[in-house]
């Protein structure tokens, strides 16, 4: 189960969601997502979480059903749950306790984070979703995102903004 969701960043629009959904907010000391996620890592420790759960902000598919069966793959302690995106990264990473292994987000993270925690021994599982796997990394992404019927609040929302943006150019050209 989870009981309580971190959002990092630097950008004040980010603070005001995380505030409108009462999420707690860090303010990123470092940049880089790695140094990002270490320090949310840290104050999880601080904050007494026996699991972390890492999320990327660009998996817009992503379900409350995803979710679950992510917590329900890592039942014990000392385990490692993965879940892969489209093109050899790291889209869902849960580990129990939080600090099982360092984070290795960017190319070929999957297999980075599998390799870091077999050699450290620990059981890992991997999560296998279409809908975590697809993320948004360039504008094709969300070409393909936008053919898909989805009915997450994130999709919705990128539909339209799309949509939205997309009118304005029409206008701006008189189609």
């Amino acid at each position: 189960m989870v009981r309580q969701t971190v959002v990092i960043g630097s950008d004040r629009t980010v603070k005001e969601i995380a505030d409108d959904f009462g999420v707690s907010y860090l303010k990123e000391r470092k940049h880089g997502l790695n140094q990002a996620i270490k320090q949310a890592t840290e104050w999880c420790i601080q904050n007494n979480a026996n699991s972390i759960l890492v999320l990327p902000a660009d998996i817009p598919l992503i379900t409350p059903e995803d979710i679950n069966r992510i917590v329900k793959l890592c039942p014990k302690e000392n385990s490692v749950v993965i879940s892969p995106s489209q093109n050899g990264g790291t889209n869902a990473l849960l580990q129990k306790p939080p600090n099982l292994i360092p984070t290795h987000f960017g190319p070929n993270s999957f297999s980075k984070h599998k390799t870091e925690a077999f050699h450290r021994g620990i059981l890992t599982k991997t999560y296998i979703s279409k809908r975590v796997a697809m993320d948004i990394d360039s504008p094709k992404d969300l070409e393909n995102l936008l053919k898909i019927r989805a009915q997450t609040t994130s999709h919705k929302f990128l539909e339209n903004k799309v949509k939205a943006r997309l009118n304005l150019f029409k206008c701006a050209y008189k189609w």
